[in-house]
């Protein structure tokens, strides 16, 4: 599995409230072979918070993946493009 099969990126701006955040879900291919599942989460110019798990196949990885998405969403987070999983905080959109 490439590190970029799947990458979401999602934001919730609100400035009424002062809301500006990130949510961002990939999933790598750990050294050993096996699937890691990120989800990292945060206000849009800090570095936020991290959790990995690992797991069975790619399909279930990208199946979990896809919930946590589309919970957020029913949260008022909305996709900004298809990221790319990066050692730095910022994300590229493909192609733009």
């Amino acid at each position: 599995m490439e590190t970029d099969e799947l990458g979401i990126y999602l934001q919730r701006i609100d400035p009424d409230r002062n809301m500006a955040r990130f949510y961002h879900l990939f999933a790598l291919t750990d050294l050993f072979g096996g699937i890691v599942a990120v989800r990292r989460w945060g206000r849009i110019v800090r570095s936020g918070r991290q959790i990995t798990w690992r797991c069975a196949s790619a399909a279930e990885a990208t199946m979990q993946l896809k919930q946590f998405a589309n919970l957020k969403r029913r949260r008022g987070y909305r996709d900004v493009c298809t990221a790319e999983p990066v050692e730095t905080n910022a994300t590229r959109c493909r192609g733009g």
